[in-house]
């Protein structure tokens, strides 16, 4: 269970180049990464989650629905009430790079079941971002009457490198005065080199 949680100094930022090209090696191995994302309407699979607004529970089977299931976050529909579970491993994530699920003003706030099921070679490299991770942020609504999870997911052989509020499943929990008592980060763990790298507020899973 190798795995670095490297916080570096905004005055040292040719170090954290170098050490950033080493991880990339590292934890992506064999993959020869486009440089396109995966949420790139030709990389992920437009056609799922076309039944949101009637639908309260999505299952997700490949990294072309998980892009997908981030492009829609990243892109307004938090999921409030929601649960999306994953059903299977997913491996070729290298293939290109990820683009967090969920950033500031546009969180996730539903209900994320991983199933046990194991994430790899996922390749964030958004220096400048903040709330960066495999979800970027998680928030709870005012006035939301709902819990909010992400759990249960384990994360494999993956490099993470932002700004500030940076974790390996989830950048930022963002929640006012008791909204975090709703929120929930459970059943998650990284095995075999993850390496999360930014400048303040770096974390392990969160």
């Amino acid at each position: 269970n190798g795995k670095l949680y490297e916080e570096i100094s905004e005055d040292n930022m040719s170090y954290k180049k170098c050490t950033l090209f080493i991880v990339l090696a590292m934890a992506i191995g064999a993959y020869a990464l486009d440089s396109d994302s995966w949420t790139d309407s030709q990389n992920r699979n437009t056609d799922w989650g076309s039944n949101y607004d009637t639908e309260t529970n999505f299952t997700i089977i490949d990294e072309h629905q998980l892009a997908q299931f981030a492009y829609m976050v990243n892109s307004g529909k938090n999921f409030e009430g929601k649960t999306v579970t994953l059903e299977r491993d997913l491996s070729n994530m290298g293939l290109h790079y990820w683009e967090p699920i969920g950033k500031s003003g546009a969180c996730f706030s539903g209900v994320f079941e991983g199933n046990n099921h194991t994430i790899s070679y996922v390749y964030v490299d958004k220096p400048s971002a903040d709330t960066v991770g495999l979800f970027g942020c998680v928030s709870r609504p005012e006035n939301s009457t709902t819990s909010i999870s992400v759990k249960n997911i384990t994360l494999s052989k993956s490099s993470i490198n932002g700004h500030y509020d940076v974790g390996s499943i989830v950048g930022a929990i963002i929640a006012g005065e008791n909204k975090n008592d709703f929120i929930f980060i459970d059943g998650n763990r990284v095995a075999d080199s993850v390496y999360v790298s930014g400048v303040r507020n770096v974390g392990g899973l969160v």
